[in-house]
Parts: C-alpha cells; sequence; structure tokens
C-alpha cells in the first residue's frame, strides 16, 4: 500500500483565541513560528519566526491567559514559554523548564517516565490565569510570578498613547464601504472591569506591531 503523507511542518499545530478580543487567534506552526492573526483580515497581524523552543515538532501548543489580555503560552517539549507582549513583543519574559520544575530528570522516572503520550491536550489556562500542563504522563498547575496572573493597574510608559479608531480616518462618505475592521462589524466581548485598562494597552500594541518580528 501507499505510504501515509507526513504532515508538512509548515502546517499549523496549534491555535488559541484570545478571550479579550473578537477574532484574535494565536497559531503555533510545527516548523517553529507563531502568528497572530486578526479574523477580520486575511494576513497576519504580526509572524514570529523561530520562536518556538525545541521546534520543529508538531505537539506545540499555545494558549491565552484568562487573566491577562497582554499574556499568552507556548509549551513544546519540556518547555513552556510566557510572552507578555507588554514587556516585549519580540520573544518570552519567562520560561519555565518542565523537566527540574516537575522534577522529572532529563525525562521522569517511574510511572511517569514509562507513561505513553496519549493526550490530545497539554496545555490548558485555569480561570486564575495559571498554566495546566501535561508533560511525561505528569499533569501539573504551575505557579507563576503574580505579574503574569494580575492585570496591569497602569498603562506602560511605552504604552501609554491612545489609539485612533480606523472609523475616525475615514474620508466622508467611507463609511458606506466594507471595511471588516469597523467597529459595527465587530462582535462585542464582555471584558471584566479589572482587565479593561490591559484591554486598551493591547489594542496599542496590536496597532504598533510590525507584520513580521525578529527572530528569537
Amino acid at each position: 500500500g501507499e505510504e501515509p503523507l507526513c504532515p508538512s511542518l509548515e502546517q499549523p499545530c496549534g491555535a488559541s483565541f484570545c478571550p479579550f478580543f473578537p477574532g484574535l487567534l494565536l497559531a503555533a506552526y510545527a516548523e517553529g513560528d507563531l502568528a497572530l492573526f486578526d479574523c477580520s483580515l486575511c494576513v497576519p497581524v504580526t509572524h514570529w519566526a523561530g520562536a518556538i523552543a525545541q521546534a520543529p515538532s508538531r505537539d506545540a501548543t499555545v494558549a491565552w491567559s484568562s487573566r491577562r489580555p497582554c499574556v499568552f503560552f507556548v509549551k513544546c517539549g519540556s518547555l513552556l514559554d510566557v510572552w507578555d507582549l507588554s514587556e516585549n513583543v519580540c520573544g518570552p519574559a519567562h520560561t519555565v523548564d518542565l523537566e527540574r520544575e516537575l522534577g522529572l530528570g532529563g525525562g521522569g522516572n517511574g510511572i511517569a517516565a514509562a507513561a505513553p503520550r496519549a493526550t490530545c491536550a497539554e496545555l490548558f489556562v485555569d480561570v486564575s490565569g495559571r498554566p495546566v500542563v501535561g508533560h511525561n504522563g505528569t499533569v501539573a498547575v504551575l505557579g507563576l510570578p503574580s505579574k503574569f496572573t494580575i492585570p496591569l493597574q497602569s498603562a506602560p510608559p511605552k504604552h501609554g498613547q491612545p489609539v485612533q479608531p480606523i472609523d475616525d480616518l475615514l474620508v466622508p462618505g467611507g463609511e458606506r464601504e466594507v471595511f471588516g475592521t469597523l467597529s459595527r462589524h465587530c462582535r462585542s466581548v464582555d471584558v471584566p472591569e479589572t482587565c479593561a485598562l490591559e484591554r486598551d494597552v493591547m489594542l496599542g500594541i496590536l496597532a504598533s506591531m510590525s507584520p513580521l518580528q525578529a527572530a528569537v
């Protein structure tokens, strides 16, 4: 019989919608890239080349924080990267070595080391913003520095500029044109009051991002 075709490393292997925005999608690619999409557009908002540690791997997974609009997580192999776009848009702000954190010592021991990989998802974020990860048959809720789980209380100076909506930039009569990014076409998302300021900071970050970030 014919040999089954292996999935291309250029194909996405994980994705996650941001709970604070309508249609903001983070995608991970097996070759090691990350891309951030606004689903009202046909091209990525930005693309991080070679951003996933321990890639290439088809087991890379991503998840957004449930507490901080600027934070997302990337798990691949034994590493968990914590990205905070309010701090750095070009790379992770914190990395957790799961072998060391879970005490598995270079591949695990006992039941954890012998357990086959049977999970279909290795990354989840609980309501407190803490990542729940699976690795080598072990599942753990990871503690993180509080700055990654508590929403911003004030806008960082470098992200303090207000964002002008595209609706305000249209010439008279242009409002009749069909732009998917106009506010009237956007689905509303209920954002907790404690996260509203950081949501606005994230809007400014998205508006100022370059289409291609530096490789990390």
